[in-house]
């Protein structure tokens, strides 16, 4: 039984190891001019007037302060997961409490960016937001115009 649980310990933190790695190398290897961070950008050819520009930087710029503090309480929260796997005498219902807060956390900062979706698709009229949804369904889904 005991080797059974060291089994799905050792593989919990191999993904967790290989999730971080992933990452790593990921954000190292993209351009730093790609096109997914050019539609990001808030006027990204949806010919913005300037009230609508003013209210999208307010939306976003709020949405990265909020995103910068889930990204840490996140990491925070794998750190304490992996520091708990790594110990000798390690509890595993301490390790699935720590999963389900990070868990949460990780749902949380997905609410935010969805509401944080609909504050902006609000701020604009219907041809920007059909041209905003467009340009945000080809960055999720990375199809790019023209493709097939």
């Amino acid at each position: 039984m005991g080797n059974k649980w060291l089994k799905i310990i050792l593989a919990a933190s191999l993904a967790l190891n290989l999730a971080f790695v992933s990452t790593f190398i990921y954000k190292n290897t993209t351009a730093k001019n790609s096109p997914a961070k050019e539609a990001a950008k808030s006027d990204a050819g949806l010919k913005l007037q300037k009230e609508q520009k003013e209210e999208l930087d307010t939306i976003l710029k709020k949405f990265r302060i909020n995103k910068l503090k889930f990204k840490q309480d996140i990491l925070e929260k794998r750190m304490d997961i992996i520091d708990e796997l790594g110990a000798h005498d390690y509890d595993l219902e301490k390790i699935k409490t720590k999963i389900d807060e990070l868990n949460k956390l990780e749902n949380r900062l997905n609410l935010d960016f969805v509401d944080t979706l609909v504050r902006i698709t609000n701020t604009l009229d219907s041809k920007q937001r059909l041209n905003f949804l467009c340009r945000l369904s080809e960055n999720w889904f990375f199809i790019r115009r023209g493709q097939k």
